[in-house]
């Protein structure tokens, strides 16, 4: 057999680089949501005393404990100091529980209540019946008693006096009805003048009256402020 024109090739196979990674595709569709698992159990929680931390430090709470059961503590820290207070420059006052009769005898005539008990005093001074303020200034007056009477009074009157005269927002005119007792209870705020005295006193306009009076009490306060130092 003869061949002609005949050709043989002897091809190798290459392999070329790897190309470059394509655009990533688009997101698909997301799945369906799953069952619901089964409740937990409540967890059990344990506080212990709140710790006072440095002044100027950050608060935070700290957890330990595991498997539902928790120990919290919770850290404060401390507060700057506080403003200056207001204290009490003066105070002081009297007080009677005693049952004591007034004789009012005198028409239109003031008569000093009887108050025999001093209470604390500071920059005050107590004696029988009169409260003296040691300083000027503006006081709160607070009072109280309990008066009655055998026979009725017609506009009896009583009041907070300032060096035996009237404050006039302490002023009460009442008719005290016979054997019944009416208790009467105010305070006022009036600028008192250094060593001015203050008392109680009871006017029955017709004269002849006696009025029993009891739990007396009479106290003054001054309210400008003093510089007493307050911490947080």
């Amino acid at each position: 057999m003869e061949f002609s024109n005949l050709k043989i090739y002897c091809v190798d196979k290459v392999i070329g680089a790897t190309g470059a990674t394509g655009a990533t595709g688009a997101q698909g569709e997301p799945g369906e949501i799953g069952a619901t698992g089964p409740a937990g159990p409540a967890p059990t929680l344990t506080f212990n005393p709140v710790v006072t931390g440095a002044a100027g430090t950050d608060p935070s709470l700290d957890v330990t404990g595991g498997d539902g059961a928790y120990t919290l503590t919770f850290t404060i820290p401390e507060g700057p100091t506080g403003p200056t207070g207001n204290g009490l420059a003066a105070y002081g006052g009297l007080y009677d529980n005693t049952d004591q009769d007034v004789a009012l005898t005198t028409a239109a005539t003031p008569v000093q209540v009887p108050i025999a008990n001093p209470m604390a005093l500071s920059n005050v001074d107590a004696t029988a019946n009169t409260i003296t303020v040691e300083q000027a200034g503006d006081y709160a007056i607070d009072y109280t008693l309990t008066l009655s009477s055998a026979a009725p009074i017609t506009d009896l009157e009583f009041a907070v006096r300032q060096n035996e005269t009237d404050i006039p927002a302490s002023v009460v005119t009442d008719d005290l009805a016979a054997t019944t007792p009416r208790t009467y209870t105010g305070s006022v705020i009036v600028n008192l003048p250094a060593d001015a005295d203050v008392d109680i006193a009871l006017t029955d306009p017709a004269g002849g009256g006696t009025v029993t009076v009891s739990n007396v009490i009479l106290s003054v306060k001054k309210l400008d402020a003093t510089t007493t130092p307050v911490t947080a």
